[in-house]
């Protein structure tokens, strides 16, 4: 067809084109230089492919483009093709740009996210960017060669994507790149990989919202992004039909398809792919999923089949035309790692699901319309991970569960009738190599007696969760006895009005306290390792028990609407705690990241940030300046005195400008500063003559806490929206390598004005600042 017969299908159209006229071009001969380009061309397409859909006026000039590019694929007009590349790139994006608002460019990202499944936040959102490097070819090369076999596994999502770390383990241990050994489990080297491409600065946590220490997502720095797909592009990297193909091993192995398009059909195509072994598909942006008879035909050496959603978002909508497609799994005979996660439409898994005897991953998690689970499952011997949590409409549980002796992670164990549910949570203690366990008590719960205490003699337990689908406070009435073993207990929807409720007087127990009724698996009181507790919904009103003999360091208390706590009361309970919430935090002498302290009355916030300088390991500070907010004179002048502080912001939820006109002496530990929604026009407006400043300037506002000029350690700068104006200020005294302004349209600044402002500019990055919409610039130094 045309480009200019059906506009809505302009994009797809000139996309399938683009994979023909790219396969051709391969069988005349490969060439590297003309590939990255056509794939450059590939990603710039699927970023506006929804545009016309979300406008219909100011299309002429785009389409003027995409007919010509068509044109010259469809003539294999390599001269074109070769020559402007770079040229037809940016037509595209400054085309569609003027068919949306200031900010729609960014936007159809989100909504593609929202459409076709991918997620991913851009490359400024990266956290830890002062401590990323720009990766060379020559760095990429010098690397161990079994990292660059996992990254090669990561390079499946999408650029920028948010990956979490449970995700990219299950991948690698259905792709075979881990297996168990004698003194670590899959997901323990899982860790550890993770942890080496942390220190080597080749992923960076996401954490947005939390502390980084408690980050469960990280994100691939682009430019090792750039080198890895460089690297695999020697390596038989191709597009076939409508799915992306790269092999994730370095010199041979089997090939994944990677599912795009939002709406897929499984079976289409086979002869584009026949004689080429698959090992894995992957879900990455297909919403909608259909199977031809047959399907399996050609995928008879699948080991993952990643269908399911891998992204956090519920947004993400998945369903499928039909769940007879379940049937013929079967047929996959070496299938490691199958997730259904999120899919809607399934309402069953067939009884053929346990003929799959090497499946080491079933995950099911957020099926909200699956009902039955097959009978029997014992035959499924070498299954390691059975996730089924979120699946509300589950009436009960298979029986054979207490037969896989290899399962290391059970989620979603319902407790029902005796019928629905045959195995106990006594059974499961055959179970020595669990280490997850979450459990859900349904509405039909019939809870025997002694049920929960059987809990103690799993060995192996490390992570427990017990949660509530009944409001009844009759259900509150167990006895829950921990393994020793256990760190993280997360407890939802607990229906009583006290935990202490959960326990009944009995002969395990010398008194009626909370700490009995989730105690340790043994009498007297001892200190076990448990570290991390989370609370979540529920009816409770209070937590005055002994918890001393914890060794909890984090805590997490949400939707405990009458729940009456404060950290004094926490603090006493947890001696050791180091994560918790901004409210008579001074006394926390172990806290290392607070976030969101605010700014308000005397009476609503009597700790003042002075009192702060107690706490001594205190790395990361956030601080709001609320819309009742009384600053004491001096208020930030102390932040000089905080030894250990590298991250700091501050935001104003206020527009008046009096409230830019405070002193702010930083400390000289400090490494990132963020200055948000500031509402003065001049950021030396924060600044008040004194006699701590020699003279009035933007780097006495914010200036290292002692008198005179000197070099301190700050290597990034971020301003988000507010009122500035300005930035005529001498900063030559600052380190700093990265700056990012966003937002702010009264401030008159370019590249070239920042670059004399901070001699050592590495990167910088400038979106909605005036009259510039995006720009984005590195410097190699």
């Amino acid at each position: 067809m045309s480009i200019r017969t059906n506009k809505m299908k302009a994009v797809p159209v000139l996309l399938k084109q683009l994979m023909i006229a790219r396969r051709k071009f391969h069988e005349r001969g490969r060439d590297e230089s003309l590939d990255k380009k056509l794939e450059k061309l590939r990603l710039d397409l699927n970023r506006i492919k929804d545009v016309f859909v979300r406008v219909k006026k100011k299309e002429e000039e785009l389409l003027d483009t995409l007919a010509e590019v068509y044109g010259h694929l469809r003539k294999l007009d390599r001269g074109k093709l070769d020559e402007d590349m770079d040229g037809i790139c940016k037509r595209i994006r400054d085309s569609a740009r003027k068919l949306l608002p200031d900010d729609g460019f960014d936007e159809s990202y989100k909504k593609e996210d929202e459409k076709g499944g991918k997620i991913s936040h851009t490359s400024q959102e990266l956290v830890q960017p002062h401590e990323n490097k720009s990766w060379t070819a020559e760095d990429f090369y010098l690397l161990d060669d079994r990292l660059k076999v996992f990254l090669g596994s990561l390079q499946i999502f999408p650029e920028n994507a948010v990956i979490r770390k449970r995700i990219a383990i299950n991948l690698w241990i259905g792709e075979g790149l881990l297996e168990n050994t004698e003194s670590k489990t899959t997901e323990e080297l899982g860790e550890d990989v993770i942890s080496d491409l942390f220190k080597l600065n080749l992923i960076v946590r996401y954490a947005k919202g939390k502390s980084v220490l408690l980050a469960n997502k990280f994100q691939i720095l682009p430019s090792v992004r750039r080198q890895m797909g460089s690297y695999l592009l020697k390596k038989n990297v191709e597009h076939r039909g409508q799915y992306f193909i790269a092999s994730i091993y370095l010199q041979k192995g089997p090939w994944r398809l990677q599912l795009e398009q939002n709406k897929v059909t499984l079976g289409d195509d086979l002869h584009l792919i026949r004689g080429i072994i698959i090992g894995s598909i992957f879900n990455i942006g297909a919403s909608y999923l259909n199977f031809r008879l047959s399907w399996v035909t050609e995928f008879k050496n699948l080991e993952v089949f990643q269908l399911g959603r891998w992204q956090d978002s519920a947004l993400h909508h998945i369903e499928v035309g039909s769940e007879e497609f379940l049937k013929e799994l079967r047929y996959l005979k070496k299938l490691k790692y199958v997730s259904l996660r999120g899919i809607s439409r399934i309402f069953e898994l067939p009884s053929s699901i346990a003929e799959l005897e090497k499946l080491l991953i079933l995950d099911v998690k957020a099926c909200h319309n699956l009902e039955r689970l097959p009978d029997d499952i014992s035959s499924m011997k070498s299954l390691t991970h059975l996730i089924m949590s979120d699946c509300c409409l589950l009436e009960g549980m298979p029986k054979g569960i207490e037969k896989l002796t290899n399962l290391e992670v059970l989620k979603g164990f319902l407790i029902s009738t005796s019928e629905k549910t045959p195995c106990k949570i006594s059974d499961l203690v055959k179970l020595g190599k669990l280490r997850r366990l979450s459990i859900r008590i349904g509405s039909e719960a019939e809870i025997r007696d002694g049920e929960f205490e059987g809990l103690k003699d799993f060995s192996a337990l490390e992570h427990l969760k017990i949660s509530w689908s009944v409001s009844d406070p009759k259900y509150a009435n167990i006895n829950v006895l921990l393994p020793s073993s256990l760190k993280k207990l997360h407890i939802e929807c607990f229906p009583g009005k006290s935990l202490e409720e959960c326990f009944m007087p009995g002969e395990y127990f010398p008194r009626k306290s909370l700490e009995e009724c989730f105690m340790p698996g043994v009498h007297g009181r001892f200190r076990f390792i448990l570290t991390e507790l989370n609370i979540t919904g529920g009816k409770l009103e209070s937590m005055e028990v002994d918890f001393e003999w914890w060794r909890v360091k984090i805590v997490r208390l949400k939707y405990l609407k009458q729940l009456n706590v404060d950290i004094d009361d926490l603090k006493a309970m947890f001696p050791l705690l180091k994560y918790g919430m901004p409210k008579g935090i001074e006394k926390l002498t172990n806290l290392e990241v607070l976030k969101g302290f605010l700014i308000s009355t005397s009476e609503k916030t009597p700790c003042k940030i002075s009192d702060l300088v107690k706490l001594g390991k205190l790395r990361r500070l956030s601080i709001r300046i609320g819309s009742e907010a009384e600053i004491r004179d001096g208020e930030f002048e102390g932040l000089k005195d905080f030894s250990a502080l590298e991250h700091l912001k501050i935001s104003w939820s206020v527009s008046d400008p009096k409230y830019a006109n405070i002193n702010v002496l930083l400390p000289s530990s400090l490494k990132k500063l963020h200055i948000e929604c500031f509402p003065g026009k001049s950021l030396e407006e924060c600044f008040m003559p004194g006699e701590y400043f020699p003279r009035k300037s933007l780097e006495e506002c914010f200036m290292p806490g002692v008198h005179g000029r000197f070099r301190f350690i700050l290597t990034e700068l971020n301003i988000t929206g507010g009122k500035l104006e300005s930035m005529e200020v001498d900063f030559e005294w600052w380190r700093v390598k990265i700056v990012r302004l966003k937002y702010l349209k009264q401030l008159n600044v370019d590249i070239d004005d920042l670059k004399a402002m901070f001699p050592l500019l590495k990167y910088v990055e400038i979106k909605q600042v005036s009259n510039i919409s995006y720009i984005q610039h590195e410097w190699d130094i």
